[in-house]
């Protein structure tokens, strides 16, 4: 189940996430943070993603920078998103790579 299909789902399987989040399910937790970022309610998305993060979902954090440094759903801070990106900079994989170019990004820019 990609990302990027979230948006696709009816009702009866948003339903379904959020009875799968509220048991734990990771996955379910990062994906419901996708879908509810995406719409008018977008400070739904940030409790999913916290959520995700005791349980090791390094997207989630990845997300919750995102949604930091926009101001989406939660205060604007730049110094709280470039961190979060900072700490998932080295983790191997895309997730990685996507934290480090969003730090050469915004963080470059941020110091100019």
């Amino acid at each position: 189940m990609s990302s990027n299909l979230i948006t696709r789902y009816s009702d009866t399987e948003i339903r379904g996430l959020l009875y799968q989040a509220r048991n734990g399910h990771v996955n379910a937790q990062r994906y419901l943070g996708v879908y509810w970022f995406r719409t008018e309610e977008a400070e739904r998305a940030i409790y999913y993603w916290c959520a995700a993060f005791p349980h090791g979902c390094h997207w989630s954090r990845y997300y919750y920078g995102k949604a930091l440094y926009q101001g989406r759903g939660t205060a604007q801070n730049h110094f709280w998103a470039l961190r979060q990106w900072r700490l998932l900079s080295g983790h191997p994989g895309s997730v990685g790579r996507l934290a480090r170019h969003a730090l050469n990004l915004y963080a470059t820019e941020k110091t100019d």
